[in-house]
């Protein structure tokens, strides 16, 4: 396998950023505690995406929630305010 990769330049390769955040990664994304990151996501601010099997019935959804960086930036664009006149 590396043999297939050692003629790729850096600039071929294409770097982007990491979209789905880990809910603490979203707290160092906004700035704010996972209890207040947690009531956002409770009252429906965002969306979370969940990773996994779905659990059986009765089961316990064992899945990590995880944010979409895309969603946390509507919500901060959202709540932009101007302060003063």
């Amino acid at each position: 396998m590396r043999q297939e990769t050692d003629n790729l330049s850096r600039e071929d390769r294409i770097a982007y950023p990491v979209r789905l955040l880990s809910l603490e990664g979203a707290c160092k994304y906004l700035s704010c505690s996972g209890d207040l990151l947690e009531e956002l996501i409770a009252l429906g601010a965002f969306p979370v995406v969940r990773l996994g099997a779905e659990p059986g019935k009765g089961g316990r959804d064992r899945r990590k929630r995880w944010v979409d960086r895309f969603d946390l930036d509507r919500f901060i664009e959202g709540r932009k305010a101007s302060i003063g006149g």
